[in-house]
């Protein structure tokens, strides 16, 4: 299934994110992650779409998530997320494990 990201979601990954993770970081755009939340809530199948600086706090990397898309402008401390060893295409598309397929 091929589902267009929003608009809102790809300007702000042209606009606000870059590429290029902060030097302590050994995560990739396109990487497939786990994210687990302070209470120790996993979320699987998301993806690295970017990194930022704006908010501190080791708040730096992107994620989105093709069951959670809402949240995308929240940076997490890479800490918090480990690579689920799905690697995910970001070059003109998203990929999900799920099948889904998101447009740049």
């Amino acid at each position: 299934m091929l589902r267009r990201l929003n608009d809102k979601v790809r300007d702000f990954i042209k606009q606000e994110l870059t590429q290029v993770p902060p030097s302590h970081c050994d995560l990739k755009v396109g990487d497939g992650v786990t994210f687990t939340n302070e209470n120790g809530v996993k979320f699987d199948d998301c993806v690295v779409i970017g990194f930022s600086d704006q908010h501190g706090y080791g708040r730096t990397v992107h994620i989105l998530s093709a069951e959670h898309d809402d949240a995308y402008w929240f940076p997490n401390k890479p800490e918090e997320l480990k690579k689920n060893g799905k690697r995910t295409l970001f070059d003109n598309h998203l990929g999900f494990t799920n099948g889904e397929r998101y447009v740049v």
